[in-house]
């Protein structure tokens, strides 16, 4: 029936956006570079931010580098930089130093005033610099019930047994115990 297909369709996008969290169910990474001002204390990722981007979850946030200034064109040279957790930032004593190459990147996701997140850089860049972030994108939302995707190996057995569990109470149906 049409609503029930309403509602089933609805459960598949909660269980798609559930798993939007969870690293297992993220299958591709992105690349993207983003310029960051001279004399900048952090930089705000997020749509609007900095980084313009969905803001990631912290453990999607995979790599970070930068482009070593000086390089240009198909012969970019990009150095990596450690993505540190709180504690090691929260280590490092002398916050405001200044230097032409980042050493390393701290990402905080949350920021409740704006709803972006922060990405400081130490040392602080005294002279722009190309920023890297690889960053594990999530399964997308399905637009329709008409639209073809294509899914990654695995993933679509994991979805119907999942949204078979997930919609069996709407439906007063019980799964059978191979589903469960």
């Amino acid at each position: 029936a049409a609503d029930e297909a309403d509602d089933s369709f609805d459960a598949l996008n909660s269980l798609i956006d559930s798993w939007g969290t969870q690293p297992g169910t993220m299958y591709t990474v992105t690349r993207s570079v983003t310029t960051c001002a001279a004399f900048a204390a952090s930089y705000t990722i997020g749509v609007g931010g900095t980084f313009n981007m969905a803001r990631p979850e912290p453990a999607s946030l995979r790599n970070a580098g930068f482009i070593i200034p000086g390089t240009s064109g198909t012969s970019l040279v990009e150095k990596p930089i450690p993505i540190l957790t709180d504690d090691m930032y929260a280590r490092l004593q002398m916050k405001a130093l200044q230097n032409s190459q980042p050493t390393m990147l701290y990402y905080n996701p949350t920021n409740e005033s704006t709803g972006l997140g922060r990405i400081n850089l130490w040392p602080i860049l005294d002279q722009a610099v190309d920023i890297v972030l690889y960053v594990q994108v999530p399964v997308s939302q399905f637009p329709d019930l008409a639209t073809s995707v294509l899914l990654v190996p695995g993933l679509d057995r994991a979805l119907r047994y999942n949204l078979a569990l997930e919609i069996a109470p709407m439906l007063t149906a019980t799964p059978s115990p191979l589903v469960m």
